[in-house]
């Protein structure tokens, strides 16, 4: 009898062994574990274009007026890594550190705005993916426009409107360089991106 209970116990023992190899090589287990791996990449590399943003609008060119700067490029690429919320979020983030502790002019909220679409429209166009590039160059395009608009209000409001229109060619010029710029490097940081972990 004392023989027949050891075997029972042996194979009970065996039985759970197997069940938990098996929870730990489930697909879905694995799965779980690597979505947490990639998320804790994912906001790091997240700080890290918070932070690359305000280093790049710290060295900017320009005035209050107008900026010659790729400081739009990291958030852009945070919206598409992230999604248009967390994009939004970094970008307003990134804006919230220079305009307090780095700008030499008040902090703005109107300004706030012409950051922020550059994370939320890089989120936006993830949801398609980058698999067209022509599409990524009138989504840069379109953004762009978008920002120059936000800007055109906040310079009427403190400068006046003919100040703004006279201030209009160069900022369009100045938006026409840096389109192709801007879309090529978004590209291009993207695909790295993708070596360092696999989009969720």
């Amino acid at each position: 009898m004392a023989i027949k209970t050891k075997k029972y116990l042996i194979k009970n023992n065996d039985i759970k062994k197997q069940i938990i190899l098996s929870d730990k090589l489930h697909p879905s287990n694995r799965s779980h574990q690597v979505r947490k791996t990639l998320s804790v990449k994912k906001l790091a590399i997240l700080a890290i274009l918070l932070a690359l943003g305000v280093v790049l609008k710290f060295f900017s060119i320009g005035n209050g007026e107008f900026r010659i700067s790729l400081w739009d490029i990291p958030l852009f690429l945070a919206g598409i890594i992230a999604g248009p919320i967390y994009g939004g979020i970094v970008a307003m983030g990134a804006d919230v550190i220079y305009g307090l502790c780095f700008s030499p002019y008040p902090f703005s909220f109107i300004m706030m705005f012409t950051t922020i679409v550059w994370g939320v429209a890089g989120g936006i166009f993830s949801k398609k993916g980058i698999k067209k590039v022509w599409l990524l160059f009138v989504v840069v395009l379109l953004t762009s426009v978008l920002a120059t608009f936000i800007n055109s209000i906040y310079l009427t409001l403190y400068y006046g409107f003919s100040y703004m229109i006279g201030m209009l060619p160069i900022r369009l010029l100045v938006l026409l360089i840096k389109w192709p710029i801007t879309t090529l490097l978004v590209l291009a940081l993207y695909k790295i991106s993708n070596l360092v972990f696999k989009k969720e």
